[in-house]
């Protein structure tokens, strides 16, 4: 119940919602920046652009709503291979 709420209820508030939707997803490409361009863990070649961030937010975002939509929100460990595979591939530079 707690993720339907963080995931799909929240944008019943309307922009107010939708607002803090964003914060929070910016937090978490905010976060996945500050990793992954750290000097001297990255095997990128450049450092990782913003979008691509939020790329990476967004796709997992959307793997959690469908199960949630599903009613496999007590399954979502088992979205950890395909999350993982999303964020290599950005991350690594094939994407």
């Amino acid at each position: 119940m707690l993720l339907r709420t963080l995931f799909i209820a929240i944008l019943g508030l309307g922009s107010e919602g939708l607002q803090a939707r964003r914060r929070a997803n910016q937090h978490l490409a905010d976060f996945i920046l500050q990793v992954v361009n750290t000097p001297g863990k990255a095997k990128r070649r450049q450092p990782l652009a913003a979008p691509l961030a939020m790329g990476i937010v967004g796709a997992v975002n959307e793997l959690i709503l469908q199960a949630i939509e599903q009613g496999r929100a007590d399954r979502l460990p088992e979205l950890t291979p395909a999350a993982a595979s999303i964020a290599r591939a950005v991350i690594d530079g094939s994407a």
